[in-house]
């Protein structure tokens, strides 16, 4: 069976505009659902809702347009009044999601921040029995961190991913935060087990130019699909929708149980 999910870094500055923010996102999502009808979203920088016991109104909303079956994150303050996280959503139910702690937030002078990096994993209940494993993640840039968290980040996903089953269908992806200076990491310790997806700088995911003293210059969001041979990429896009400084990614996969 055909399997489809959207990965997108929503962005924290556009869910603070009030009104003006939001319609904007909705009207992203709307053509998101109306072209590609996703089973599933993976979203990074998802705002916390302020009202306790209430669901981010990104989630929210797209709850109404049918994803029903959600998982939110929280992986702690990004300012002293603003929290983000990541959320999974999915027309399918979703099986014994679990929080992967990444690590803390350390900013140049060491100082740990009171938030984590964390991960999303969850099986999604297709039909005839197949549970493929949906991995959303968000791992730290360098301003104001460091590249040690960042690897420190990498390297503890890496270690859960390597955990899993070699029978699994996993599909890994979110705002991985890599930058041209950098090894590519991830991919490299899991080249063995994974295939790897990305724009590339024609068709890059992150389209906001960088201050002139970042590092920052491309920040591809990435997916990553395990090789089993049962689980195949039929169709992937990097979609210009500009609601957001990046760029939503879309795969589309075939499943087959192996004998």
């Amino acid at each position: 069976m055909n399997f489809s999910v959207v990965y997108w870094n929503l962005q924290l500055d556009n869910q603070l505009e009030g009104k003006r923010g939001a319609g904007k996102l909705f009207n992203a999502l709307d053509r998101l659902i109306e072209e590609y009808h996703p089973d599933c979203f993976g979203l990074n920088e998802v705002l916390k809702a302020c009202d306790k016991g209430k669901m981010p109104f990104v989630l929210e909303y797209l709850k109404k347009k049918g994803y029903t079956h959600i998982y939110y994150a929280n992986s702690g303050k990004w300012t002293d009044k603003w929290d983000i996280g990541e959320g999974i959503v999915s027309r399918y139910p979703l099986i014994s999601p679990k929080e992967v702690v990444l690590g803390g937030h350390f900013s140049k002078g060491s100082h740990l921040h009171d938030s984590e990096a964390k991960a999303i994993i969850t099986g999604v209940k297709l039909k005839n029995s197949i549970t493929p494993k949906l991995v959303v993640a968000h791992l730290m840039h360098l301003r104001p961190h460091t590249l040690p968290t960042h690897f420190q980040h990498q390297k503890n996903l890496t270690n859960y991913v390597a955990k899993l089953p070699a029978s699994d269908f996993v599909i890994a992806g979110g705002d991985f935060n890599e930058f041209k200076i950098m090894p590519l990491s991830f991919a490299r310790r899991n080249k063995g087990k994974l295939h790897a997806k990305t724009g590339y700088f024609k068709e890059m995911t992150w389209h906001k130019k960088a201050r002139k003293s970042a590092i920052l210059r491309a920040n591809p969001d990435r997916i990553f699909w395990s090789k089993n041979p049962g689980l195949k990429l039929k169709e992937f896009k990097v979609i210009p929708i500009y609601a957001s400084d990046h760029k939503p990614l879309y795969a589309k996969f075939s499943i087959e149980r192996q004998p």
